[in-house]
């Protein structure tokens, strides 16, 4: 498990993993911080998600981090 603040640090991690060994499960969760939603509460807003190809998690780490 990895939870950095640094998306640079984050990235050099992703590098590190060897993908063709064998299939790996990961769960990306983008955190945004706590904002008002539109009923007036304090919300946490995040995207998140379980992916077991590779490319399917980087598609998915570049819309979350656009």
């Amino acid at each position: 498990m990895v939870r950095t603040h640094s998306i640079r640090r984050f990235l050099n991690h992703l590098r590190t993993i060897n993908w063709q060994d064998k299939a790996i499960k990961t769960y990306l969760r983008v955190n945004y911080g706590k904002k008002v939603d539109v009923f007036g509460k304090l919300s946490t807003f995040y995207n998140d998600g379980w992916y077991d190809k590779v490319v399917n998690m980087w598609l998915a780490f570049n819309a979350f981090t656009e």
